[in-house]
């Protein structure tokens, strides 16, 4: 392969990744491509590449069906993408030496493809901080036309950013507002609700979206909390703890918030009612025995 066929861009991201572009003017095949630049063809991982916003963690080789992006831990693992106009998106993140590659067209980028395979690292354990970030070659403004259909489309969704309340959105709120499922995740769901607590446990990370899988655990969680991984169930206790026990105005019900409420309504509206001041008791010591039950996470 001639070396000005091949762009080396790992410079641009760590000397501890070999990051590559092919021109590939001969039309090599990836397994081609791979061989020359001295790598072992059985290790290749393919994405799909249908155009969606779907990154899936590859632990093993092998092809990864209605993917765009892949991230991985494995170093042995070759991560590949094919692209022609669209961003190739080369992400690492050296602490932890988390790798993600992403096929990012038109509609993915809209749709925050980059952003679910950031997701997908931290979930991993990359610090969104220490990730850097390299894009490839693509098609440029000055050769790339679209029509006012996509291009009113992309001016809408980046109104649509603009405008939106930019503090974090918690999963919960995203049920609605994050859309329906894709046809693979409505698949796994499916699965889900058919399997054992153990099968449901396997089935977390088949889901594509991040959401999803937090919903999966959650509902693990709550009905056979001894099923989970150590790490899956620490993971959740603390989130709601400290979601519980906050201090501050927070947008949910908390334990501070609802203790303040009981003492007005002793104070203000049933303090002559012994029947409702004894219902209030109960209520207060249930939720002492649910702030006692987090206070350690």
């Amino acid at each position: 392969m001639k070396s000005e066929s091949l762009l080396d861009c790992s410079e641009k991201i760590s000397n501890d990744v070999q990051a590559v572009f092919s021109l590939n003017p001969s039309k090599y095949s990836r397994k081609e491509i791979a061989n020359k630049l001295e790598n072992n063809t059985d290790n290749l991982a393919i994405p799909e590449q249908v155009h969606s916003t779907v990154v899936e963690f590859a632990r093993l080789p092998g092809i990864y069906p209605a993917a765009d992006g892949l991230v991985t831990t494995n170093s042995n693992i070759l991560l590949t993408l094919k692209v022609a106009d669209c961003v190739p998106v080369f992400l690492y993140e050296p602490l932890k030496r988390i790798i993600g590659l992403v096929h990012s067209g038109w509609r993915g980028t809209v749709e925050n493809i980059v952003s679910n395979a950031i997701k997908l690292m931290q979930k991993n354990g990359a610090e969104s901080k220490d990730i850097r970030c390299f894009l490839g070659p693509a098609i440029s403004k000055c050769c790339y036309e679209v029509d006012l259909e996509v291009s009113q489309y992309i001016n809408d969704k980046a109104k649509e950013k603009m405008s939106m309340d930019q503090t974090e959105l918690l999963f919960e709120d995203t049920i609605y507002a994050g859309g329906f499922a894709n046809e693979k995740d409505k698949a796994v769901m499916k699965k889900f609700h058919e399997v054992d607590w153990k099968g449901k446990v396997n089935l977390i990370d088949k889901f594509s979206e991040e959401r999803f899988q937090y919903f999966a655990e959650c509902l693990i969680y709550e009905e056979s909390p001894d099923s989970l991984p150590k790490s899956i169930y620490n993971k959740i206790h603390r989130s709601f703890a400290q979601r519980l026990l906050s201090t501050n105005k927070e947008k949910w019900e908390t334990t501070a918030s609802f203790f303040n409420e009981v003492d007005n309504l002793r104070e203000k509206k049933y303090k002559d009612d012994k029947e409702m001041l004894k219902i209030l008791e109960e209520y207060n010591q249930h939720v002492i025995e649910i702030q006692t039950r987090f206070e350690n996470a």
